[in-house]
Parts: structure tokens; sequence; C-alpha cells
């Protein structure tokens, strides 16, 4: 079974004197399912480097489609908070859907054998747009399209997925509320803590095939939870206040 995430970028938003966009997730691909705040804003240079920012990891790099071969590059997973060390073996062109674009072929080092990665400029990871590299989890993760103005400009050309891309956001309503809450440490060994500047009313944790974990009814802004029995890999938290509003974190479990 697979879990597809859908991202688009929503509104300007300046921090630290820079702009970002916000960026926006669903998991659901019909077309009427509401979007979340990430609460991760993303935001590009002049010298081809890609940025992401995050109220529990400040800024980090994602990207930079200006790099060299042979380059050392620490990149990270904005939405998880982890880091990882590319090496710059190749670089090309590709043309897709008549325009050319800058490819690098990357190694990424520190855990065994090398796994190798992709990037295509204007684009980002061919493994998706928060996975420069796999840092520290074993799932696998494929981008199956790029769109920009609803209009397509990358699709997968792994067999497996060919066709499956969505592109229309007529219809969508987009969650714009400030609820957040932070999980901490993460990635974590099982044990955490989920804080919030609000009361929290409900917490709901789910694997990535979307089946639920865990449920907990609290009247409080923070809570400890326990997923030491649980297998490794990636989970979902969702928290939602008093008032019906809600965001979603991810957290690695190693």
């Amino acid at each position: 079974m697979f879990l597809t995430e859908y991202y688009k970028f929503s509104t300007d938003t300046v921090i630290n004197s820079f702009t970002y966009k916000k960026l926006l997730s669903k998991q659901d691909s019909s077309v009427s399912a509401n979007w979340y705040n990430t609460m991760i804003w993303m935001r590009d240079d002049t010298a081809k480097k890609v940025f992401a920012f995050t109220g529990w990891n400040g800024e980090c790099l994602v990207y930079d489609f200006g790099a060299n071969q042979g380059d050392t590059l620490s990149v990270c997973m904005a939405d998880v908070g982890a880091t990882c060390m590319l090496v710059v073996d190749t670089i090309d062109t590709v043309t897709i859907y008549g325009q050319q674009r800058r490819r690098i072929f990357l190694d990424e080092i520190g855990f065994g054998p090398p796994i190798p990665f992709v990037w295509i400029e204007g684009i980002g990871s061919t493994s998706g747009l928060l996975v420069p590299g796999i840092c520290i989890t074993d799932n696998e993760f494929e981008l199956l399209c790029f769109t920009e103005n609803d209009t397509l400009k990358y699709q997968t050309t792994n067999p497996n997925f060919i066709g499956l891309c969505y592109v229309s956001n007529v219809g969508i309503n987009e969650i714009e509320n400030n609820f957040s809450f932070s999980v901490f440490p993460n990635p974590s060994s099982g044990m955490f803590t989920i804080t919030s500047s609000e009361k929290i009313s409900g917490i709901e944790i789910t694997d990535v095939l979307g089946r639920v974990i865990q449920n907990v009814n609290i009247k409080m802004q923070s809570a400890n939870i326990d997923l030491t029995g649980e297998a490794k890999g990636i989970y979902f938290v969702r928290v939602m206040d008093g008032e019906g509003n809600y965001s979603v974190r991810k957290i690695i479990l190693q």
C-alpha cells in the first residue's frame, strides 16, 4: 500500500527579513479535501539554494541547485528536522516537457553503502519535495508529478506510478489558522512530548498506511506519548484544539 501526499505553496510570509512561501499539504486525492498548514515555509535565493523554515528547527538548506561535482552538502528533511550528508556525483542537463533543466546526481553518505538521489533544478528531488535525502528513515519516497500554475512540468517515469498525478486546485478550501504544536524529541526512540500554546482537545497518531495507532483525549497544553512498542519509521501526529482547528506533524521513530 502507498500513502500519497500533496503539497502546494500559498501566501508570502516574511520571517527574519526573508520572504517565504507557506507550504500546505493534504493526504487525500479528492479535489474537495482540505489543505492543512504544515507550518513549513520555503524560499529560494539568487545562488540557486532553497531553504525551509520551521518553528521547531529554524532555517535549514533543502537544495543547492548551484552545487558542483564533488561538493559535499548538508541538507535537511524539514518536516522531521533530520539532516543528511550528500556528495555530488555527476551533473547533466535533461529536457522535460520541452524545457532544459540541470540534473544533479548525488550519493547520501554516513548510513552504510551510498544511497543515490537525483535533483532536478526548479523541481526538486525525484524522491519528493521534502526528501532531498532519506536521512534516517528506511521509508521509500517517489515524486509523482510537479505542476506550476496548473501546468504539468514533471511526471515520474516509474512504470508503477505513471498517470498518478493531481493537477487542478479548483474548489479546494485552505485551512488558514494559527494553531500549531511542537513534538520533541524528533526523531524519537518512542517517547516524546507534544506541546501547544493552545489547549489541546485531542491527539491522533497514524502510520503511513493511515491506520490509527493511538487516540488521546485531553484538555491540556501538553501530553507525553509512548510509542515504544511500535515499529521504527514515519508516523503522523494530528493535534486538534477546542475550536476544531488542527495541525499535523511527522515524527520518526528510530
